[in-house]
This record gives C-alpha cells, sequence and structure tokens, in this order.
C-alpha cells in the first residue's frame, strides 16, 4: 500500500458502477470471471460453466458469424456491467475489421443519456431520417425536475382517461382510479422520493447524482395500499365520490392493489416516450437504420448494451430490432448480420419482456451471485487488484494500457508493507500485496459481514474494501476503530476480530497468519 498515493487515488479507483472508472483502473481492477452459467433456455436444467475467455472466444467472437440475441443476467451488483464492458474491451482488440462494435454503456442509467450516447455515434449522425435524429436531439433537452416529474403524474391520468383495454380494470375503475389519483394526499404517496413516480423519472431524466442503479420503472403492489386511516382522512377531507370508492375497493379486495399496479404498467412506455418527445417507432427506427447503414458498407455489428433498463420507455423496440434476423424473411430489408449482448436482472427479463422475445434469445449467460463461488483466490484477487490499483498514479496505469494492457507488464506499487504480509499470484512473477488485510480476514469479513444475497462483487467493494481503506488512509491511529451491525448472531468482539489482525502498531512480525 502507498499510503500518499492511495490517499488521492481512492475516489477514482473504488467506483461502485463501472461507468465512471477510467479504461485503465477497469482492465488493472479487472477478476477474470471463471464460473459462468451458460443456457440456450431460461428454464434449462442443465448449466455449462464456462470461464470469460471461454465465453469470449466461443460466443462474443462469434467466428461463424450468426445472428445471435445474448442475454447477460445477474443481481444488482453480480458484475453483469463488468463483464459486458470487459467483452467491449476485448473485442477492442480482437474484432475482425469488418465487424463493428457498438458498445452502449450505462450512463447515468437513463433515456435521456443513452440518447445522448446514440447521437455520438456516427452511425447515428449519418442515418437518412432526419426527422428521427432531430426528434433524439430534442429528447435530451433539459426539463426541469419537478417539472417533469408533474408531466409523468399528469400523462398517466391523461391516458387512463384515453385507454380503452378493459382487460385488467374496468372502465368504471378506471373513472375511479382517475379520481384517486387526482386526491391530493394520493398523488403525495405516488410522488415521495423513491416512490413510483420517482422511479419512472429517474429512468427519464439525467441523473445528476450518477446513480445508475438496476431500478425497474414499474409500479409495484405497495404503491395502492390503502389503510383504514387514509380512507377516513379522505372522508374527513372531502374527497371525490369515486376517489372514496376506488378507496374501499382496495380496502375490500386484497387483489386489487395488484390489478392496479399492472394496469399502471402498461402505461409506462406510452408515458415515458410522450414525456421524453419520442414517437412509439422512432428507437425501432433508428436502430434499423444502422442495420441498413452497415449492410451498405459491407460489415456486421456487434452491439453491447450494459444494462437494458437504460432503454425504458422503447425496450420494446429496442428488442424488436435485436431479434430481427438478417436472412430468411427479413433478407430483403439489406440488415446486417447482428449479434447483441445485452445485460438484464432476472425480475427484469421475466415482466418486461414479451413471450416472442424470450423465445429469440439464442444464449443465457448467468453470473451466480457469489461469483466468487468457492475460489477464494479469486476473492484475494479482486481486493489485491483494488489495493494495488489505488496505490499507483493513475499515469502509470494509462501508460500500461495504451500499451495493451499485458499482464506481463502489469505494474505493482512499492509501499509500506511488512516483508510477511499475506500476498496473491496473479501472474508468473506478480504478487499483490493484500495489506492491510490478510486472506483469513478477507474471507471471514466476505462470508459473516455481507449477507448471502449481498456476496457480490459491488458490495464486497462499498461495504468492505472500501471502508475499511478510508478509515485506514484518512485515520491510521484508531484503526480499526468502524463497528458492523451484528450480522448472523456474531458477537461484536468477534466481529472486530474479523476484521484485521490486530492494530497496525502491533503489524505482524511471525510467519502466523492465522486470526
Amino acid at each position: 500500500m502507498n499510503s500518499e498515493i492511495a490517499k488521492s487515488r481512492i475516489g477514482e479507483v473504488i467506483r461502485i458502477d463501472t461507468v465512471t472508472s477510467t479504461q485503465a483502473d477497469f482492465l488493472a481492477t479487472h477478476v477474470p470471471v471463471q464460473n459462468i452459467h451458460i443456457r440456450k433456455k431460461w428454464d434449462s436444467k442443465t448449466d455449462k460453466v464456462m470461464s470469460e475467455e471461454k465465453v469470449f472466444n466461443k460466443y462474443v467472437l462469434n467466428t461463424e458469424n450468426e445472428h445471435q440475441f445474448i442475454i447477460v443476467i445477474g443481481s444488482s451488483g453480480a458484475g453483469k456491467s463488468h463483464l459486458i464492458r470487459w467483452f467491449a474491451a476485448r473485442l477492442e482488440q480482437s474484432a475482425p475489421e469488418n465487424e463493428v462494435v457498438l458498445f452502449v454503456r450505462r450512463s447515468d442509467n437513463s433515456l435521456k443519456g443513452t440518447i445522448k450516447q446514440l447521437l455520438e455515434l456516427p452511425e447515428v449522425a449519418n442515418i437518412p431520417n432526419k426527422a428521427v435524429y432531430d426528434r433524439l436531439v430534442r429528447a435530451t433537452s433539459t426539463i426541469d425536475n419537478k417539472k417533469l416529474k408533474d408531466m409523468i403524474y399528469q400523462n398517466f391520468i391523461v391516458e387512463i382517461k384515453n385507454d380503452e383495454n378493459d382487460e385488467i380494470i374496468s372502465n368504471n375503475e378506471k373513472k375511479r382510479l382517475v379520481e384517486l389519483l387526482q386526491y391530493e394526499q394520493f398523488q403525495l404517496k405516488l410522488m415521495k422520493e423513491e416512490g413510483a413516480i420517482d422511479r419512472i423519472y429517474q429512468k427519464v431524466a439525467e441523473n445528476e447524482t450518477g446513480d445508475s442503479r438496476d431500478v425497474m420503472a414499474l409500479f409495484e403492489t405497495s404503491d395502492f395500499e390503502v389503510d383504514v386511516n387514509f380512507c377516513d382522512d379522505m372522508y374527513t377531507n372531502g374527497a371525490a365520490k369515486n376517489a372514496m370508492k376506488m378507496a374501499n375497493a382496495i380496502l375490500a379486495d386484497d387483489e386489487m392493489p395488484e390489478r392496479l399496479a399492472d394496469y399502471m404498467n402498461t402505461l409506462v412506455n406510452k408515458v415515458i416516450q410522450t414525456c421524453a418527445g419520442l414517437e412509439p417507432g422512432d428507437f425501432e427506427q433508428v436502430f434499423v437504420e444502422i442495420r441498413k447503414e452497415i449492410k451498405r458498407q459491407g460489415k456486421n455489428l456487434t452491439l453491447l448494451i450494459e444494462d437494458i433498463t437504460a432503454f425504458t420507455g422503447v425496450n420494446v423496440a429496442l428488442l424488436n430490432v435485436l431479434t430481427t434476423e438478417h436472412t430468411g424473411m427479413y433478407e430483403s430489408q439489406e440488415l446486417c448480420r447482428i449479434s447483441s449482448i445485452v445485460g438484464t436482472t432476472e425480475k427484469y427479463f421475466n415482466v418486461n419482456f414479451m413471450d416472442n422475445h424470450k423465445d429469440r434469445v439464442t444464449q443465457f449467460f448467468v453470473i451466480p451471485n457469489d461469483v466468487f463461488g468457492e475460489d477464494q483466490n479469486s476473492l484475494y484477487e479482486f481486493v489485491g487488484r483494488y489495493l494495488n490499483a489505488m496505490s499507483l498514479r493513475g499515469d502509470v496505469l494509462d501508460d500500461w494500457a495504451k500499451n495493451g494492457a499485458s499482464m506481463k507488464e502489469y505494474p505493482i506499487h512499492k509501499g509500506e508493507e511488512k516483508s510477511l504480509w499475506d500476498t496473491i499470484e496473479i501472474a508468473k512473477g506478480k504478487e499483490l500485496s493484500l495489506f492491510p488485510f490478510t486472506k483469513k480476514a478477507i474471507t471471514n469479513l466476505y462470508m459473516c459481514i455481507l449477507q448471502p444475497d449481498y456476496r457480490t462483487p459491488r458490495y464486497l467493494l462499498r461495504d468492505v474494501i472500501e471502508r475499511a481503506m478510508r478509515n485506514y488512509l484518512f485515520k491510521k491511529e484508531s484503526f480499526p476503530e468502524f463497528t458492523i451491525e451484528r450480522i448472523n448472531d456474531i458477537p461484536f468482539e468477534s466481529l472486530y476480530v474479523l476484521i484485521f489482525i490486530s492494530k497496525l502498531k502491533k503489524a505482524k512480525q511471525t510467519e502466523s497468519k492465522d486470526l
């Protein structure tokens, strides 16, 4: 550990999202994924387990030049975006000259942020349909946050009033729902922070905080739940008759909140497109014309999308193009071959993909929550790479990345490590110090501090590495001083023992490395 460099670099290197890290820091901290599960069908009972390198060579390179629609599935923080970004980096080095590689990053994970990326692509700037291009430009215009939220809310009411589909709720129920939505206290419920409208807003607007969570822009059953006190207040405040009827129906029928949420979710895409100033076919038209232009150049297309939720509102149109082949009945359209690799969560896939899109998936790459599995060395390497990267100046890693990012040339920092401290070998002649962690401490922190559903790279980075290193770098005299909530019935005193061998004042001088 080089503390002086690390103090200024920790905020640059430890980024919870790969979007904001530099290419050099990304490559320097990347740990190969060894246990990707490959499925032909989502409900398959037999998986092939392959390393990322084998997956890249067999599927991503697409040497047989086939149409592909590949879904990368994993929970939030499991490493979907990281893997897809690594595929993109490898394609830069290995793709043939006639392969156009388009990489759509998560950006701020909003529709506006995604559109801005598309507008920067030369293939989009050259499309002949300038009307569509102009609408995409207008869709990126900034609207005041509160005004946009109000627009989203009011457009739901407009869509309900004009909706003629009565498969989920009847026309009378729609009238009552409209008046409930117009009731001020119910509007406050849906408009609150992290409420239904806020979730949808986050997927439309540019996100100034850089938040890129895998949050779905959907209504949930809880959004429409009310209690007796809420209904009493409606009566006291003189709420409209139909609003009262809908609230009472929700109280009387346990299934009503779910029905209302399901119904409102059928309107989400229309509302987002309206608020963004897009027409339903705009995105489909853009990607069709991109494929035609690439075909005209005699080339093929590989499209990598870190997170499909960034296309919320236009995801159906996008999926239509990604699943459209270039041969057979589609040959007359003069479309290039497309190989698309799209990241998503299992929940989003189940809820938002239509059956015809699900049926057209050619491969599933499934990343397990516990991506490190029983491979303790990968766990140690993950920690070691971050410690090493933050101990090196950014220009050192930039030069390494520009020169091919070879492991033979991987730079190792020089710092204040003790001679007998734990290390992890990542390549022949390349050892990374784990100072101020030990292998035993890393294992115990990972297994005991992180609960099973949160044993992912994102939470390991946020809740263990960053937390401990900020403590060590900026309050070394009292390290380790932070306490951790009691988890899995482990006493607090044991947690302290698990964190590190002791305070660094008593840094070990012997071969003993047991906690």
